[in-house]
């Protein structure tokens, strides 16, 4: 008969035998899957390429028009604005009277390519009667040699920015209502 001391010893040559690895020491710390205290082998996410492009930037040079529209909608007017520098695509719509703040909603679009990429940021913006901002987003995309996706909320300053930057093209604008 075998005696129970030699068991480990005859188990590590049985294993090692078999091709297999032989059993951690005593000394091994053997880290599981759910160990709240193992280090984070996820690698960090790149940082964020949302507000990168300056979309609300005073706009120089570029070009207005404005259409009234009709019907049963809660636009009344729709005031797009070519801005050159930086280049970028605004459509301000003005909700039907009475309104306090007349801006219904703001888009912007600004959109960059070299050829091979193509980086867009669009931002969002719905406003209330009284001028306070009820959504608001901004996107970030590009395509080409990378494909990136993004989006968030508009922070507490863009949510400012916004409505600065609607009653500014509103003021552009003015000449063609």
């Amino acid at each position: 008969m075998m005696s129970l001391r030699r068991l480990p010893a005859l188990l590590v040559l049985g294993a090692l035998a078999c091709g297999g690895d032989p059993p951690p020491k005593t000394d091994t710390v053997v880290i599981y899957e759910n160990d709240i205290n193992a280090r984070d082998t996820v690698p960090t996410p790149p940082p964020s390429r949302l507000g990168r492009m300056q979309l609300f930037s005073e706009p120089v040079g570029g070009t207005c028009s404005s259409k009234t529209l009709r019907g049963l909608s809660d636009i009344a007017r729709e005031i797009s604005y070519t801005a050159d520098s930086p280049r970028r695509a605004i459509v301000l719509s003005i909700g039907q009277p009475p309104r306090v703040f007349e801006p219904l909603s703001l888009q912007i679009v600004a959109t960059d390519a070299d050829g091979r990429n193509r980086v867009q940021e669009v931002l969002y913006v719905g406003f209330s009667a009284d001028g306070q901002v009820t959504v608001g987003t901004r996107q970030f995309a590009s395509t080409g040699t990378e494909n990136i996706s993004e989006r968030q909320p508009l922070s507490t300053d863009e949510r400012s920015n916004a409505i600065k930057f609607a009653q500014r093209i509103l003021e552009m604008c003015s000449g063609g209502r």
